[in-house]
């Protein structure tokens, strides 16, 4: 089955961020400058079962774009990030042996295999995922990660990640992007509980969330935007998996 909704949301997610291969923009000013450390390159990786000679929503694939950067000292962010992309695939190469398309005709090879053992059943596979450089100054780039699987279970596997590093291409924790992470945890729960339309008073837990504690607190998942903080909740970090994914929006100017 086709999720046109990952489209849909990745177009959403990055409307507000303006880049290109080469520049991204600044978060002083509505110019875009060159950013020589975080300079890169998009590549692409695209797989599809042999016979696929119809539309890939009939067709078990894989399609997959991610930035390569290119300076030197940007070498360890590359191997994390194509690390983390075949982790998503099922693929548990080390980070030094990453071969990302090799994993991707893996993945076609497991469906083969499948479609050998239940030669009548219908499952088609897919692993999707789309990449972008959502922010950059001179000491970080935050990576935008959108992705959809499906190998047949009961339900596919729909979600984002961002990762960050600093100029030295090492992975950055949440706290070294947060400057103030108590205003940003309070920002977050108003606008939470605006979204989901429960009051300032009324138990988070009670109203269908598993938050630890029955308290607020923020997703593992957060990236940065140009003048925003993306925060994600993945399905099952807060909650049921009907509940779905969360994401909130919070403006660098609503932390002053």
């Amino acid at each position: 089955m086709t999720k046109n909704i990952f489209f849909i949301a990745m177009v959403l997610l990055v409307a507000c961020i303006g880049c290109d291969n080469n520049t991204v923009k600044s978060n002083d000013n509505n110019e875009d400058i060159s950013k020589d450390i975080f300079s890169f390159d998009m590549e692409e990786v695209f797989v599809k079962v042999d016979g696929c000679d119809s539309g890939l929503q009939y067709c078990s694939h894989v399609m997959i774009n991610y930035p390569v950067f290119k300076s030197e000292k940007m070498k360890d962010a590359n191997k994390l990030i194509l690390s983390r992309i075949t982790k998503l695939m099922g693929d548990n190469d080390t980070v030094e042996a990453v071969d990302l398309t090799k994993s991707a005709k893996d993945f076609i090879k497991s469906y083969e295999s499948f479609k050998k053992d239940f030669p009548d059943s219908r499952q088609i596979w897919v692993f999707r995922l789309k990449s972008r450089i959502s922010f950059a100054d001179d000491e970080k780039v935050s990576v935008l990660i959108a992705y959809d699987s499906n190998t047949g279970g009961a339900h596919g596997n729909l979600g984002q990640l961002f990762l960050n590093f600093n100029s030295h291409g090492r992975i950055l924790d949440n706290s070294e992007i947060i400057e103030d992470s108590a205003k940003l945890k309070q920002v977050a729960e108003h606008k939470f509980r605006l979204r989901k339309g429960i009051e300032e008073n009324k138990s988070l837990n009670e109203s269908g969330f598993s938050f630890p504690d029955d308290k607020f607190v923020l997703p593992d998942n957060i990236g940065l935007a140009d003048k925003a903080f993306i925060l994600y909740y993945s399905p099952y970090e807060i909650g049921s998996y009907a509940i779905g994914p969360t994401q909130i929006i919070i403006g660098f100017d609503e932390l002053k």
